[in-house]
């Protein structure tokens, strides 16, 4: 459950670094968040519009509902990119690569992947708590 709440806890911090655990943690519960709010407004919206068909009230909270968790999802995402790529010893700027069109996002996705530098950075400790007679031991 730590890992689940980690990435939405330090969704503000633009600096350090952070394991991938943290970032596939982070995606697996925003599909998992997803997942959740359509199942449950989904009937709500069938049923909405099969009792009162000229109303919006189940579209209206659905999409304001959903709106809220994309932005709060997408800042998350965005500052555990960051720190991952710091955990690269790279700058945090190459997450304006995600917004090349068509493969921006996929170059992104799969530098998430590359494992980060053994032992402290320029950019902080090691979130592995490792140092290099671990790595060399």
């Amino acid at each position: 459950m730590y890992w689940l709440i980690l990435p939405y806890r330090r969704m503000f911090e633009f600096r350090g670094r952070s394991r991938r655990r943290e970032f596939f943690s982070l995606v697996l519960s925003g599909i998992a968040v997803f997942l959740l709010f359509f199942s449950v407004f989904m009937p709500v919206h069938l049923w909405d519009k099969a009792a009162a068909p000229e109303t919006n009230r189940g579209d209206i909270v659905a999409i304001f509902g959903m709106a809220i968790l994309v932005l709060v999802w997408a800042w998350a995402h965005m500052a555990v990119c960051i720190r991952r790529f710091h955990d690269q010893d790279r700058t945090g700027w190459l997450y304006l690569i995600s917004f090349v069109p068509y493969v921006g996002g996929l170059i992104v996705f799969v530098m998430m992947f590359l494992p980060g530098t053994p032992g402290p950075n320029r950019y902080g400790a090691d979130p592995k708590n490792r140092d290099l007679t671990d790595v060399f031991g």
